[in-house]
């Protein structure tokens, strides 16, 4: 069984080909062929869709938890790509708008399981206009909804399947047009059919005008005719509840399509207000003469394919100046086919505006749609593979290493685990390294190099290797001298290409070391340091009691002094920038020689799973969102969102770890057996 869904802008269609059937049979909620496609938010975080979410939108815990529009959303050119985007609730909470649109698919595979069965592929039908990253959305949610298979199709494409079985006598062989005005988009296409085939399309083209455009317009008629009490009630309508506003805009929408009047009173004690049919006409003409205007152009590129018949679809195409200027084009065509010789010169008009039950676009489902070429994707993926490296202890200490981590145990041995870069990579490697106990350690994201602290204390300087094991580098301290007693133990410690600092206890302090150069450089640094962080090749930072001390590393010399609360975490990235997560917001701070001078500030709740990673020309922020439940990737200079990758359904990290590969970032979290390392990674931008 072969499952379409068309997920409009305003209401759900969709339809079944079973096993065998030559006409597929719409799919029903509560007796209806068509559905509402707004979105409902609940108190834990979840979505649901269709009629019980417009029944339970107005119960006062789900104020301001409601949401339409969701494939305008889409529509909108420019800004942060479709699949990074969100769905904004007038509540002010937002979630992805992938998992909005994986809410609306997922609705519908549940009434289809339960009135037909398992589907075996799912169609999803789209505008014309959208591009491949437009459409990466509703593939990245039919994967997240449990679609056992799934592929796209043209919107005008799809309504041409269908009049292409629907008829089939009418349209024979020969070329035929399709007009679809929808809720947000024109689609039309030129198709040539082919009996007991699919039709071919010749061309397609669109514009973003639907039946929205037309609620707009006639809400302006309205105010054109209100006097100012009724005025300051649609003002007012319009903040409290803009979604009865629209509501109330569809209907007179509607009954001007069948009466020539239509009547609105905004409240009971109200004065009412008339509108009439021509002046909605004069109001939405020049968008249907647009609209018009695409398909001629269209029609006038194929000369040789004038088409025989043309097919009108689409809610909005209801509207009698629509049909009026449809049939214009009609008579338009039939005139150049009579002018090229064509006997059977006049073009015919199918109507499936009216005497179809359900919806054209979700009816054109076809066996031979199935797999349609490759699934699209979007310009920048931003991946996320559940469980990529399984660690060996809760309590592990983890440094990130080319390909996986460096992963210390409480028994003070090292591993070095190889990670997962998709689900099905298979069983994780793991290599033991027998070595001395190591009490610290730490690495260099931008190289890859690793410092190991012994006791002593003692330092080894090393890579890895390709098999993934350690390679030893150079050993420093203590431990080369073979000692009889300890100096110290280490109590913070970092890496930065050939340097690498740490502090201890003892009499020492705090020391920077050159990897291969003679000679130690005690820092001034007398009081107990919990940190230490490269922030970029001249600056070192050092977390003290109360305040962060900024040190030259040529010189080992105080800068400057950052006051920071010993209860706020300090995320230092690569190249000179950090960030503060509290309790409710994230801030970001350049890092200068003087202290750290603030860049932005973004209310975000992280519970400190932050993470600054190294990007061309600057760095990123991966910051994970404990209220909407997804991991977001902000550009480090201005903190504006560039990525979105959701994880819902996967409990919260406990910290982000930066990866040595550009764009990696592993999220530690915890199981029931222990602990785990997500792996997100976001692609860099096609150029």
């Amino acid at each position: 069984m072969l499952l379409s869904i068309d997920i409009g802008a305003s209401l759900t269609k969709a339809a079944v080909l079973p096993d065998g059937a030559d006409a597929a049979v719409p799919v029903r909620e509560v007796g209806h062929a068509e559905w509402p496609t707004g979105l409902l938010l609940h108190p834990d975080g979840s979505m649901t869709t269709g009629q019980q979410a417009v029944n339970f939108r107005k119960a006062h815990r789900f104020r301001g938890r409601y949401r339409t529009g969701l494939k305008q959303q889409v529509n909108l050119v420019g800004g942060v790509e479709p699949v990074h985007r969100e769905v904004l609730f007038p509540s002010g909470e937002s979630r992805p708008l992938v998992r909005g649109f994986a809410t609306v698919i997922g609705h519908v595979l549940g009434l289809v399981r339960e009135a037909h069965g398992e589907p075996r592929h799912v169609v999803l039908s789209h505008p014309v206009m959208w591009s491949e990253q437009q459409r990466a959305v509703l593939a990245e949610a039919a994967a997240v909804a449990g679609c056992p298979s799934s592929s796209l199709v043209g919107e005008a494409a799809a309504v041409g399947m269908f009049a292409a079985r629907r008829c089939a006598e009418q349209l024979g062989d020969r070329t035929f047009a399709v007009f679809d005005l929808g809720a947000s988009t024109f689609d039309f296409a030129l198709l040539r059919a082919a009996p007991g085939r699919l039709p071919r399309v010749l061309y397609s083209a669109g514009r973003h005008i639907g039946g929205d455009d037309f609620d707009v317009r006639v809400l302006d008629v309205v105010r054109e005719s209100a006097d100012d009490a009724t005025l300051r009630l649609l003002d007012k309508l319009a903040l409290d509840d803009p979604e009865l506003l629209k509501s109330e805009a569809e209907i007179l929408k509607r009954r001007l399509s069948t009466h020539d009047q239509a009547t609105l009173a905004v409240t009971d004690d109200a004065s009412r207000v008339t509108i009439y049919r021509e002046d909605f006409a004069d109001a939405v003409e020049d968008l249907v003469l647009a609209c018009v205007a695409t398909a001629r152009s269209a029609i006038m590129s194929f000369p040789r394919d004038l088409p025989h018949a043309l097919v009108l679809s689409g809610g909005a195409a209801r509207s009698p100046v629509v049909r009026e200027q449809v049939e214009g084009l009609v008579h338009a065509v039939s005139r150049l086919r009579k002018d090229g010789g064509d006997r059977t010169a006049e073009v015919e008009l199918v109507d499936l505006t009216e005497d179809v039950e359900g919806s054209p676009v979700a009816l054109g489902v076809h066996r031979r749609m199935r797999g349609a070429g490759k699934s699209p994707r979007p310009a920048r993926p931003f991946t996320l593979t559940s469980s990529a490296v399984v660690l060996g202890d809760v309590a592990s200490e983890v440094a990130a290493l080319p390909g996986g981590v460096l992963e210390r145990g409480p028994d003070q041995r090292v591993r070095v685990l190889r990670s997962r870069t998709t689900e099905s990579d298979g069983v994780l490697q793991r290599a033991h390294e027998d070595r001395p106990a190591v009490t610290r350690v730490a690495a260099d994201v931008t190289t890859g190099r690793v410092v190991l602290a012994y006791p002593s204390p003692s330092f080894a300087c090393t890579t890895t290797e390709a098999a993934g094991g350690l390679r030893l580098g150079s050993v420093l301290g203590s431990l080369a001298a073979l000692p009889t007693r300890p100096e110290g133990t280490v109590t913070a410690l970092a890496r930065r290409g050939a340097l690498f600092a740490w502090s201890q206890t003892g009499g020492r302090g705090c020391t920077l070391v050159e990897d291969g150069v003679r000679g130690w450089r005690p820092l001034p640094l007398r009081e107990p340091v919990r940190e230490l962080a490269f922030a970029d090749d001249r600056t070192l930072l050092a977390r003290v009691a109360g305040r962060v001390v900024h040190l030259d590393v040529r010189t080992g010399r105080r800068t400057g002094v950052t006051p920071l609360p010993d209860a706020v975490p300090l995320v230092v990235g690569p190249a000179g920038l950090c960030c503060t997560p509290h309790e409710s917001e994230l801030v970001g701070w350049a890092v200068c020689a003087e202290g750290l001078r603030p860049l932005w500030r973004r209310d975000l709740r992280t519970g400190g799973a932050v993470a600054v990673i190294g990007e061309a020309g600057g760095c990123l922020v991966v910051a994970y969102d404990a209220d909407a439940e997804v991991y977001r990737a902000l550009d480090g200079e201005s903190g504006r969102q560039v990525a979105l990758r959701d994880a819902w359904g996967l409990p919260a990290p406990e910290a982000l770890l930066p990866g040595v590969e550009p764009g990696v970032v592993y999220a530690r979290r915890r199981t029931d057996a222990g602990a785990v390392l997500d792996r997100l990674h976001l692609a860099r931008g096609e150029a």
